[in-house]
């Protein structure tokens, strides 16, 4: 019992740490910093297309960054929960309607 309090406690303490060093060395204003830089640039091309008389299309001036990062084997793993989830939603349904017929009986 003393042990795992002392890990909990460690981990607990380690995380802090890892927090501290994240805000101390800009890890957060450097990420916030970069989706700024991108949103100034397409405003910027925004008010360039606007004076030069362009046509608008505001999709071409939205930056979304949205990557993939799937596999095919992770994939495989979320089909694979999936159907695992509805066989044992089916079972304890089952299950259930089981047991509660042989109380109301």
């Amino acid at each position: 019992m003393k042990n795992s309090f002392k890990i909990i406690i460690l981990l607990l303490f380690g995380s802090y740490l890892v927090l501290i060093f994240a805000i101390k060395f800009g890890y957060y204003e450097t990420k916030e910093e970069k989706v700024k830089n991108l949103t100034e640039k397409e405003i910027l091309r925004f008010e360039e297309d606007i004076k030069n008389g362009k046509e608008i299309d505001i999709e071409k001036y939205i930056v979304n960054d949205v990557e993939d990062y799937s596999t095919a084997f992770s994939n495989v793993i979320y089909k694979t929960s999936v159907r695992l989830e509805k066989v044992l939603t089916s079972s304890m349904d089952f299950a259930f309607d089981n047991s509660k017929k042989m109380v109301t009986n």
